[in-house]
């Protein structure tokens, strides 16, 4: 008995490490897990972000009202993938 449960629950284990996708970071870019990422309402819709230091940038540039000057600084700003 112990033997099977031993094996049902690795192979949960198992199933829950290789479907948990990454997302991409809506400010930086970084991935993250989907069960570890946050979630901010920004511009209109609800994006997902790392940590709390992006959460807090796209909280300040919606409380500052400066959506157009975000969006064209990110479109002049490619990630630095190294």
């Amino acid at each position: 008995m112990l033997r099977r449960l031993h094996s049902l629950l690795r192979s949960l284990l198992k199933v829950l490490l290789t479907t948990d996708t990454k997302i991409s970071c809506y400010h930086c870019g970084e991935k993250s897990r989907k069960s570890q990422t946050l979630y901010v309402f920004f511009n209109g819709a609800t994006r997902p972000v790392c940590c709390y230091g992006c959460a807090a940038i796209l909280k300040t540039v919606e409380e500052l009202g400066m959506h157009d000057e975000y969006q064209t600084s990110k479109i002049n700003t490619p990630y630095n993938d190294e």
